[in-house]
């Protein structure tokens, strides 16, 4: 008995060999790899023109406080380091101006459709050993893209600060649409980090182009305004749904029932769920494997487990394309999504694979505010910087250098049929703004542009806080730039 009991121990503890007929790693791979989102017909692909120059960014210099690209700019106390980092590397700026004008961003799914170097630089996707049991991907390349996101955020403040302002700003613009290539892959993990580093670096884009406002033509500014940032843009179409969640755990549902009879099988539902659960905590295995024999016994089958996840993310597409300014659209964004009807007793296996996406429509909703309110405050800038002034009202740059469809603030509420546009005011006697705790004070002649966030409530710009909370969302002015202008330092949020 005890010889038995340590025999399954090691079992458990170093995986399973997939039983025959099942979906493998390298059978989704190969499913996953034929998406327009890993080929490009005819053209080499984003990834291969990035990686070999992730293979050879070094780790960024230890700092008093941890880095991200919010916390990255010239009066940081360890400029110096992040500054020397940057430079060091000028081939990844050139690989990113190259990756950005490829159609798809390419990287391939699986570990066996990579060499030995890339397995070891962490640049890949596991979906577990290729002949072994189907489990949890995990995207250790992302933290690459994590670390690419900082050095372009450290290389753009450092050619700014030397005079090259604009280059800085095409270098980050680069970078942004290539991780909205990255936006198109379909694990929700994927487009999850891609879509938040992206927001992430549209706000250092406003940081930087505030700053060096003096550095920056009219005539680029304006180009900005009405074509570079437009093509960061999510259409309800032109994002893609990520899918390969539901491939995932189709293969899985499939691998852990029995084919003839439809109902989970004796042996393998629970194997399969057991390492889906625990692929990253193995000392957790044996409590769940005695979880998941017990949800076996109340399961429901495979046919209605899989109907049920066609449902879940057939209502996922409609919100996905649903627009909340029409009446049809509003009923479906409004009713309760069939993700939260879901039975996890009945639909366990469902559960534990797929999560709820409204972290990700809260995302691309995001996405939306950022960039149209990025374009919105070039025009603006432009404005400043051809005719010295700001306008007095934000409908005399339509047409001259703000393009009035990206003025529309996604955040505000549908008023009599339409939503407004941000909200601009021209400053015409200094007064205060309270950034969360801290206040700072906008001069005479300041041009002001603010979201009024999602709760609608215009508070005409005294108070800017994290777009979850009270208060406008500041735009232009940056918040962060300025409490960095006037108390030397500090997190805009």
């Amino acid at each position: 008995m005890m010889l038995i009991e340590t025999s399954a121990v090691v079992l458990m503890a170093a995986g399973f060999t997939a039983a025959s007929g099942t979906v493998t790693p390298a059978d989704l791979a190969k499913d996953l790899n034929s998406h327009e989102s890993v080929t490009a017909a005819g053209e080499d692909t984003c990834w291969t023109d990035l990686v070999p120059a992730l293979r050879q960014l070094g780790a960024p210099p230890d700092t008093d406080t941890p880095l991200s690209p919010r916390s990255i700019w010239p009066g940081m106390a360890d400029w110096q380091a992040v500054s020397d980092w940057a430079a060091s590397g000028a081939t990844l700026g050139d690989a990113i101006e190259e990756a950005a004008k490829r159609p798809s961003f390419g990287l391939k799914y699986g570990r066996e459709s990579i060499d030995q170097a890339d397995l070891d630089a962490g640049l890949y996707i596991d979906l577990g050993d290729p002949d072994q049991r189907l489990v949890l991907p995990t995207f250790p390349y992302l933290a690459t893209m994590r670390r690419m996101a900082l050095w372009t955020t450290a290389e753009t403040w450092r050619l700014a600060a030397s005079g090259e302002a604009e280059a800085g700003l095409t270098l980050l613009l680069d970078e942004l649409l290539l991780l909205r290539r990255l936006a198109d892959r379909e694990f929700m993990e994927e487009k999850e980090t891609a879509i938040s580093m992206i927001n992430e670096g549209l706000v250092v884009f406003r940081d930087v182009m505030y700053r060096h406002l003096d550095d920056i033509s009219p005539q680029y500014l304006k180009h900005l305004a009405y074509t570079e940032i437009a093509t960061l843009r999510p259409g309800r179409v032109s994002l893609f749904m990520p899918e390969n969640d539901r491939k995932l755990c189709e293969a899985l549902l499939s691998n852990a029932f029995d084919a003839s009879l439809g109902t989970p099988d004796d042996d393998e539902f629970a194997a399969v769920f057991t390492e889906v659960q625990t692929v990253e905590r193995p000392l957790q295995r044996f409590g769940a494997r005695n979880r998941w024999e017990y949800l076996r016994q109340q399961h429901d089958s495979v046919e209605n487990s899989k109907k049920r996840l066609h449902l879940i993310f057939d209502d996922w597409w409609c919100r996905w394309r649903s627009d909340d300014m029409t009446q049809m659209g509003s009923l479906i964004l409004d009713r309760q999504s069939q993700f939260e009807l879901l039975n996890i007793g009945r639909f366990a296996a469902i559960d534990v694979v797929i999560h709820d996406m409204k972290k990700l429509f809260d995302s691309r909703d995001r996405l939306l505010v950022e960039v149209n309110a990025t374009a919105t405050a070039a025009g603006l800038a432009a404005y400043r910087r051809d005719r010295g002034v700001y306008p007095k009202e934000m409908r005399l740059a339509f047409g001259v250098t703000i393009d009035k469809q990206f003025a529309i603030d996604e955040f505000a509420l549908v008023s009599e049929g339409y939503r407004p546009w941000f909200v601009y005011r021209y400053i015409a006697t200094r007064r205060e703004v309270d950034i969360g705790t801290k206040r700072v004070w906008l001069e005479a002649g300041t041009g002001l542009l603010y979201s009024t966030g999602r709760d609608g409530m215009d508070g005409q710009g005294r108070l800017h806080v994290d777009e979850q909370g009270r208060g406008d969302l500041l735009i232009w002015p940056p918040a962060q730039e300025l409490l960095r202008e006037q108390l030397g330092g500090g997190s805009g949020k």
